[in-house]
């Protein structure tokens, strides 16, 4: 699983749902930042040394919470 991540997000890219069955433009809107109102994604996990993005297990890293730029997380609705 990836950390901070929903286990239920495969890509809003190419799938017009999650594993869950949660439409992601009836839930979170069509208009441009959907990334940013979704709460798929709390934070970013990045290793500590700061090179790469592959994480080994057991290896130390840093979270950073997703900037949202002024938009406001919608809650998803499984959790409504």
């Amino acid at each position: 699983m990836n950390e901070g991540r929903c286990i239920n997000l495969n890509g809003a890219f190419t799938n017009k749902c999650c594993d869950a069955g949660v439409n992601y433009e009836d839930a979170f809107g069509k208009e441009q930042g959907i990334f940013l109102r979704m709460p798929c994604t709390q934070y970013n996990v990045r290793p500590a040394h700061g090179r790469g993005t592959h994480i080994k297990p057991g290896e130390l890293t840093v979270r950073t919470e997703v900037e949202r730029r002024g938009q406001s997380m919608i809650p998803c609705a499984l959790l409504r």
